[in-house]
């Protein structure tokens, strides 16, 4: 039986997981492994940021996942050598016969000067929630939103939603008047 490993449990990952499951069901053994316990549709961050929906509410918990012939290891990747098809996590290794990098693309605010101490993102549920928790206090005037550089973890956003883009008071933000 061929081993499959799976790296990464976005809309790749979860793809192809869900085609082994259906296409090579007793054929393969597949683990699939993320460091995150929950999956979220990025649209669902604006809901977030606006306030119209808790984070708890968009997280769709991996343990909930039910593939058929699919494992699922919640554990933070340390290592990977794509030339034996080996993986190390925190918790052990792994060798597989076909190995898939799925991992998507990370956002790293601190690689842009004075951004951590005074910018906002949203591409992360975290950065929703802190950006919404300071809308309240912003009083008009200019919001600045940048894509700062390829790769884009999400290339339509910040386009997603143009309305969020127009804030120009406290009470607009919150669809007030």
């Amino acid at each position: 039986m061929s081993r499959v490993l799976i790296l990464g449990a976005g809309f790749g990952g979860l793809e192809l997981a869900t085609r082994l499951s259906e296409l090579l069901l007793g054929e393969a053994q597949v683990t699939l492994i993320d460091g995150s316990d929950s999956f979220f549709f990025g649209f669902s961050k604006l809901d977030v940021l606006l306030g119209r929906c808790a984070a708890e509410r968009v997280r769709l918990p991996y343990t909930g996942l039910a593939l058929p012939g699919i494992e699922f290891r919640h554990e933070l990747i340390t290592a990977i050598d794509p030339q034996h098809r080996c993986v190390r996590t925190q918790k052990g290794s792994y060798d597989a016969d076909f190995l898939v990098i799925a991992l998507g693309a990370e956002c790293h605010p601190t690689a842009t000067a004075d951004f951590s101490e005074g910018g906002y993102e949203y591409y992360t549920l975290a950065g929703a929630e802190r950006l919404r928790d300071a809308l309240p206090s912003f009083d008009g005037g200019n919001i600045v939103i940048s894509v700062l550089g390829e790769p884009y973890k999400c290339p339509p956003a910040p386009f997603e939603e143009p309305s969020c883009l127009r804030i120009t008071s406290r009470a607009a933000a919150y669809g007030i008047g």
